[in-house]
């Protein structure tokens, strides 16, 4: 659907969005403010500029351009997602959250909003918050490991081991190098008390990622497991 009805604007558009799909951002971002001299309310034109303004590390001006979107079309859900996307690199976890609440509003079946929310929650501490977010997005997209690892380690954070177990073994189903489910694997069933199972879970983990902050907590059971048994690692 074409938002302006000047015609040499969506023309510029079209013409920066070839040049961005090639990766000529300067390119793309000179016909993206041609647009916008047309047509200043062209919200397309707006948020892609903030995009290939975000591809040239150019964050401000991306913050600016989302914004500017947003306030033409409340309802332009990715102005909300990117801009959440730009506060989660700056470490601000409230304002990407209120980005990311407001993208899941508008658009429920926003898998990734639903997962990035659940990180933010998960950072922030509020486990429960975090995993409702996560069962949101597997129910909606349940093919991605990512997804599953983080609701698994969320449950393990909460003492729901069996659960964990559960996500975590899904993760490995669909990407056996998924190291830190193997880990998190280990934690659960030595919680359970299942200790052959947690040292064939850190054994895995090791032959995967040995150099982690993670790999030392593995040796360590292993060792205080099979005595000399973290000397192969």
């Amino acid at each position: 659907m074409n938002e302006t009805q000047n015609e040499d604007a969506f023309k510029h558009l079209t013409a920066g969005l070839e040049h961005f799909t090639k990766k000529f951002f300067d390119e793309a971002i000179v016909e993206f403010k041609k647009a916008i001299k047309l047509d200043e309310n062209y919200a397309s034109a707006h948020f892609n500029l903030g995009v290939a303004f975000s591809e040239k590390k150019q964050i401000q001006s991306a913050i600016f351009e989302y914004k500017k979107t947003k306030e033409i079309n409340p309802y332009y859900v990715n102005a909300y997602y990117n801009l959440a996307l730009i506060y989660l690199e700056k470490n601000l976890l409230d304002e990407a959250a209120l980005e990311l609440e407001k993208a899941c509003e508008l658009d429920p079946g926003f898998a990734s909003a639903h997962q990035n929310l659940g990180a933010v929650f998960e950072e922030k501490g509020e486990m429960e918050r975090a995993l409702s977010e996560y069962q949101k997005a597997v129910e909606l997209e349940p093919g991605p490991p990512e997804i599953h690892q983080n609701l698994g380690n969320v449950f393990r954070k909460l003492g729901m081991f069996h659960q964990a177990v559960y996500e975590y073994e899904q993760t490995i189903k669909i990407n056996n190098k998924f190291a830190f489910s193997y880990y998190g694997l280990g934690i659960c069933y030595e919680k359970m008390g299942e200790k052959e199972k947690a040292l064939v879970s850190f054994k895995k983990y090791l032959e995967l990622d040995l150099n982690s902050k993670w790999a030392k907590q593995a040796r360590t059971f292993i060792e205080k497991t099979i005595p000399g048994g973290s000397n192969d690692w």
